[in-house]
Parts: C-alpha cells; structure tokens; sequence
C-alpha cells in the first residue's frame, strides 16, 4: 500500500444552465410516399376522367334537345292563335243571332201590344153610351191591366234573351230561331183571387192543434206568447161570454187575456158561484139578466165562416163582479204594444211570490233547487286580505307575550314625546354610528334619570309605521287606537265600574278578569292639553311595542307585489330606524319593563330635530 500511487480523482465542473428558449432546427426526411396519391384522391381523379371523356356527346345531346323544345313551343303558339280566332268568330256569329232574336221578340211585343191596344179600344166603344160608375172603374183597370202588361212583357222579353244567350254559351251547336221563337210566347197570368177564410175557422184549428182551454193554467205572458187573439176570443165565446163589445171597441191582446184569467181563477175556485165580470149584451142587456130565458143551445156545433150565424153565447151565473183594484196583477193603463222580438226567459229565485205560482202550465211538485252561494273575490280583495294579515300578525307579536303573562293587573303606563322639537346644536349627545350599533356585544342602558331624545325623523318613521299598522288613512293623523287583533270586546253584564285611565287606581276597586284582558289589548295614542304626544297603555304591553320596532323593518316604506299567492317586496331593500333612534326605544323598552311591576311609569322623551336627511 505504501509503494501504490492513488488514481488522480476526476475535476468537475459546475453545470451550464440549459437554453429553454433554444430554437432547434426541424429535419423532414424524403419519404416517397409523401408525392402519391391516397385511395380516394386515385378514385376521385378516375371519376372526372370519365366525366371529362364523355362531355362533347352530352353537349351534342343537350343541344338536340333544346332546339326540339324551341320547336314545340312555337308549334304550341300558332295552334293556339288559330283556336283563338275561331272561338272569336264563334262568339261574333252568336252575338249576331242574339240580335235577330232580340228584334224578332221586340216586333212580336209590339204587335202583341197593338192587338191589346185595338181590343180595349173596341170594348170602350162599345159601353160609350151607357157609361156608369162601374165601367169607369172598369176602364181605369184595363188601363192599368194594359200598363203591367206592357211591363211583364219587357221583363220576359229581356228574361228570355238572357236565357237564349245562356243557352247558347253552354251548348255547342245553335238552335232553330223558330222553334225558340214559338216557346218564347207566354200566355197572360191569371191570378187567383185569395180565398176569405173565416177567423173561426182558423181560431178553432190552432185551439185543437194546441189542445187549448181556459184552465190551463198559464200565466199572461204564457198566453200571449203561446196564443193569438182569436183564438182567446173563440174560447171565451164557447164559455159563454160576449165577444161583440169587445170586438167593437177593438180590445187590446192584454185584455182580453186579463179576462181569461179572471174566468179560470173563478173556475179553479171550489164555489163556482164566486164572482164573474158582468158583460153587457149587443143591446144593453145585462149577461146576468138574462139568465131566467132557458139555453139555447147552438145550431151548429162546428165553426161557421159567417158572422150573422155564429153561436149565441151561453148563458152566464148570475153573480156580483170583482171589485178592482191595485192589488190584481192584470191592470193595464197603457195600451199593448207588441214586441219587435219575443220576450226573453227571465231567471228566476229560489223562493217564488204568489203572482209567480201560476206562471207554468205545469205546476212541478219538487222544491226549487238551490245554488250555494260562493263568493269569488277578486284580485284586489285577495291583495287587501293578505296586506291586513301582514298586520295583524306585527300585532300579534305586540300583544301576545304580555296576555300569556299571568299577573296582577298593572296602572297604565305613559310614554310622552314633547310637543316642539328642540335643535340638534342645542344639546350634544354622543352619535352612535350604525357599525357600532350592530356590532356592539351590549348596549348601553341610560339611568333612569337621564333624560332620553330621540330625533325627528325617526319620531315621523315610528308614527307613519303605526299609521300603517292601524289602516289610518289621513298622514297626519295622531290620535289612534292599536287593538289586539285575537281580542273579542263585548259589552258584558258586569256590576263593576271602569276606572278611567286618567284618574289613579284605587285599591279598593273591583276589577273583572275583562276589564284586565281590556286594558292589556289596547294601546292608546293621543295629544293632551298641552298639545304632547302621549302613549297610554299596559307597561308590558308599550314595551314589546317598542321591541317589535327595534326589531322589524318599516312595512310602510315597502312596495308590495301580490304574486298570485302571497303579498312579497318588490324589492329587497330593506328600510329600518337609524342608531340613534333604536338606541332611544331600547331604552325606553328597559325602563318599562323595571317599572311594569312597580306601579306604571311615565316617561319624558324630547323630540330634537335633524339636520341632516335620511334615516335616524
């Protein structure tokens, strides 16, 4: 080891940092296949050679056939000019054989019309001499015959060229001008006279087709809506009653229905001795009088067509008339009118008078049926009813935790805002921003003689939220009342006498369990003689007011979006009382509830004014 020499040990150097941005230069080997072509690029090229090799045949062809179409068209087009001048020469031959005809017809009218002319001329010569009032009459009318005439034959001449031409537009080949001139000729209209039929005789035909009788038990509207007036005239004469006066003075539809009515409620009576309208004959004889002659019975038992020999009427009861009055439900003092259109159905109620029990032919023996009566609010009561339940739920949490409290009841309690607001300059008061506010672990309580002020504006905040509360309308309002929405008030039979809220309590009073619920359910608001804003009511209760106004946003300031369920805020910007005023109702809140088993409390608050804007 001694005599061994060791190995000199390697250097080494320190390493070069490596050049990241180093540009290497790319070497792209030759690759043969690089200039081949691939599969498809082969088959496309195969494709366009086959194409491009038969081109000069395709446009040979193409050209063939674009001159065979040049052709047809033109041959097209000189066919249609000759169907065209054909159809015109058509059209010019046919306009001329209508001319003829309409001459022929015109010369056939005139010679028609002169024969008329010479024949009447004739006639009058002949009854010249003895001319009276008649044949005047006579010749007026074969004038006038003569002038429609000459009328009907200028309508038929024209009626039958229209047709000829018609006639000749649908079919092909032409008529025979003879043949259309003999069916041209038309013989002279004979009217039939109308035949006079007696009104009997169409009156008894509708009362059997429609099985009519005076107890059928309709109302007026009934039947004269279901019957004519002849048809009541006809039943009222086969009950015996005389028509000739009302047929004389021309009696109204609504009269004579009036009297139908009278006879059926006598015969529906159970004395059928009851009283009946007294008519007066042709002669001016009582009905009633002539009821000692017997019956006659009619001749003929089937309508007759002439007015001397209709039935007698049949012999009446002698019985009193009925007294009218404004009570009977037929008293007409107008004339009838008849309606331009019937008379619409009218829905009737549930509980029907005496004059609707008569107005169905068929009276039905079942109850009415009757509809429950569903009230349908609409949208703006639904948004009212959910506003008023937003209401009433902020009372609900004023109210409720002091009547769960079992306790003796307590002296009202007062809370004074003064009446003028005093300068913010004229007192200093350590500002509590609303960080410090939030953030604060404890809030600093006053003492109970420190005097407490809150600012102006958050004094008008707190009176707009309770105008809000309590549905006051006018915005300056300041007298109200705030009621316990789950709080019945009902006047109770109790010897006790309330105690006025003003006076003091006396320990000899005797107070019912109401009047305790009565003074915990009402917070009163009023201004006093020296023009102070006063807050009366339970202590407990004024301090859980003041708790729910630190705690909740003001509902007045929100604009409420009804959705179609629920009221929500249309926007979610919340608004709430400044530090300031927080600070002063916390404090009041404390205060009320040192006192409230203490006897009441009153405390003074001086309202100071701010100058600056916003919330406080």
């Amino acid at each position: 080891m001694a005599g061994q020499q060791m190995p000199r040990r390697k250097m080494l150097s320190q390493r070069k940092p490596t050049k990241v941005l180093k540009k290497h230069k790319t070497i792209v080997k030759y690759d043969r296949r690089d200039c081949e072509l691939t599969a498809h690029q082969q088959s496309w090229a195969r494709s366009l050679a086959v194409s491009l090799s038969g081109w000069r045949k395709r446009q040979a062809f193409l050209k063939a056939q674009l001159e065979a179409h040049v052709n047809a068209e033109s041959a097209r087009v000189a066919e249609e000019a000759t169907l065209q001048a054909t159809l015109q020469a058509q059209e010019d031959e046919r306009r001329a054989q209508s001319v003829i005809l309409t001459a022929e017809a015109d010369a056939r009218f005139a010679r028609d019309a002169a024969a008329y002319r010479r024949r009447a001329i004739e006639i009058y010569q002949s009854n010249i001499e003895d001319e009276t009032e008649e044949e005047r009459d006579d010749e007026e009318y074969m004038h006038d015959y003569i002038t429609k005439l000459c009328k009907y034959g200028s309508s038929t001449k024209r009626r039958k060229v229209q047709d000829i031409e018609d006639d000749d537009r649908d079919e092909s080949d032409t008529e025979n001008p003879d043949v259309m001139s003999s069916a041209k000729t038309y013989p002279t209209p004979i009217f039939p006279s109308a035949t006079n039929v007696d009104w009997r005789v169409k009156a008894q035909n509708g009362i059997a087709k429609k099985k009519l009788t005076i107890d059928k038990g309709w109302s007026a509207v009934t039947w004269n809506q279901k019957s004519n007036v002849h048809e009541r005239l006809l039943l009222l004469e086969s009950d015996g009653f005389g028509i000739s006066q009302l047929q004389d003075r021309k009696a109204s539809s609504e009269e004579i229905t009036a009297i139908i009515l009278e006879r059926a409620a006598v015969q529906q009576r159970p004395d059928n001795t009851a009283s009946l309208p007294v008519q007066t004959h042709e002669e001016g004889k009582p009905v009633a009088d002539r009821q000692a002659s017997p019956p006659q019975p009619p001749t003929n038992a089937s309508p007759i067509s002439d007015h001397q020999n209709a039935p007698a009427p049949m012999p009446q009861s002698a019985t009193p008339p009925i007294p009218e009055d404004d009570t009977q439900p037929f008293c007409f003092d107008e004339p009838y009118q008849p309606r331009a259109s019937p008379r619409l159905k009218r829905k009737r109620d549930c509980h029907s008078d005496d004059e609707d029990s008569e107005d169905t032919a068929a009276i039905s023996s079942y109850p009415p049926l009757k509809k429950r009566n569903i009230v349908f609010h609409t949208v703006d009561a639904l948004r009212l009813q959910a506003l008023q339940e937003i209401k009433r739920k902020v009372l609900r949490c004023v109210f409720r935790p002091a009547r769960s409290i079992c306790q003796e009841p307590s002296p009202c309690s007062k809370i004074i805002f003064s009446a003028e607001a005093l300068s913010s300059s004229r007192k200093e008061k350590h500002t509590t921003s609303i960080l410090d506010y939030l953030y604060a672990q404890h809030a600093s309580m006053s003492s109970p003689d420190e005097p407490l002020s809150i600012p102006l504006t958050g004094y008008s905040n707190i009176m707009a939220e309770l105008r809000f509360l309590t549905d006051t309308s006018s915005a300056t309002e300041t007298s109200m009342t705030i009621i316990d929405p789950d709080f019945v008030d009902e006047e109770l039979n109790s010897t006790a006498v309330f105690q006025s809220e003003t006076e003091d309590s006396s320990p000899h009073k005797q107070v019912t369990t109401e009047d305790f619920y009565r003074k915990k359910s009402r917070i009163t608001i009023s201004k006093d003689e020296q023009n102070r804003q006063v807050f009366r009511g339970d202590a407990l209760t004024l301090a859980e007011l003041f708790k729910v106004l630190q705690q909740r946003e003001l509902s007045y300031r929100v604009d409420w979006e009804w959705d179609g369920l629920r009221l929500i805020p249309s926007s979610a910007l919340l608004w709430s009382l400044g530090p300031e005023t927080l600070d002063t109702l916390l404090n009041i809140e404390h205060r009320l509830r040192q006192c409230a088993g203490a006897g009441g409390a009153e405390i003074c608050i001086q309202k100071l004014g701010s100058e600056r804007a916003g919330f406080s």
